[in-house]
């Protein structure tokens, strides 16, 4: 394990393999109050990252107060993030989906200039 930063992982006694960058990165599990003691394989870059649950593993979670989505799941920005930007091409492996929320105004595109082509 690799820890930097004052408080990151201080908690945790279980599991290896982790990395976590900022102040209190990875101490805590997604209520910000129970001590994250069992996780593996993670890494958590940015102040106050959390564990989003006991022994999760290969979660990764960027950003000033982003929160972890569980095992095998990577999670940019923390809920105040309003847009991501992604500069080049982006690769999409076979045998993936898209997957969007089910709140209103869920769309792809804002104007009919914005399509897509299948």
């Amino acid at each position: 394990n690799t820890a930097i930063g004052v408080f990151a992982m201080l908690n945790h006694t279980t599991g290896a393999n982790n990395i976590t960058q900022g102040n209190n990165s990875a101490r805590f599990y997604a209520d910000g109050t129970t001590n994250a003691v069992i996780f593996s394989d993670c890494t958590y870059l940015g102040t106050a990252t959390r564990v989003s649950a006991a022994g999760v593993s290969n979660e990764i979670a960027i950003g000033y107060l982003a929160i972890g989505n569980g095992s095998n799941t990577a999670t940019l920005g923390n809920t105040s993030i309003t847009a991501t930007y992604i500069r080049g091409n982006i690769n999409y492996t076979d045998g993936g989906n898209f997957i969007f929320g089910t709140t209103t105004g869920t769309k792809i595109g804002t104007a009919t200039s914005q399509k897509i082509g299948l």
